[in-house]
């Protein structure tokens, strides 16, 4: 049971004090969350995995800022060719070989047909194989 304890003052918080701290917080994984689903288009399955910790949200976000017209791609390379050579070789996307820009450019070369799904996959072992 909870009741006021009579020694103590109570405490006001002011609501100016309150948002000047909460505009000084990152980004809370939940809103983050939220945020892809809603501003990317992504299923809340991928958006659970892109925002499992703050190294992998930084990099995908760096790759959809590199090619914004197809996250929906980004989302499925990372979360196949890059977190399967993540697991093997027990990385992390803060200590990732391959930069988002080059994750990039691989899925915007796969969209605009320069390449096909089957080479992006080989240039994508390639670069992995190389570092």
């Amino acid at each position: 049971r909870y009741f006021p304890d009579p020694d103590l003052v109570s405490v006001e918080i002011d609501s100016e004090w309150l948002e000047r701290v909460r505009a000084t917080l990152p980004e809370l994984p939940a809103a983050k969350k939220k945020r892809f689903i809603e501003s990317y288009g992504l299923p809340e399955y991928d958006a659970e995995q892109l925002t499992a910790t703050r190294a992998m949200a930084t990099y995908y976000e760096t790759a959809v800022q590199a090619h914004p017209s197809n996250p929906k791609a980004i989302s499925n390379w990372i979360m196949t060719e890059l977190m399967r050579e993540f697991n093997e070789r027990n990385l992390t996307a803060d200590k990732s070989p391959i930069p988002a820009e080059y994750m990039a450019e691989i899925v915007k070369m796969v969209d605009s047909s320069e390449i096909s799904g089957k080479i992006g996959k080989d240039v994508f072992a390639e670069m992995m194989a190389a570092v």
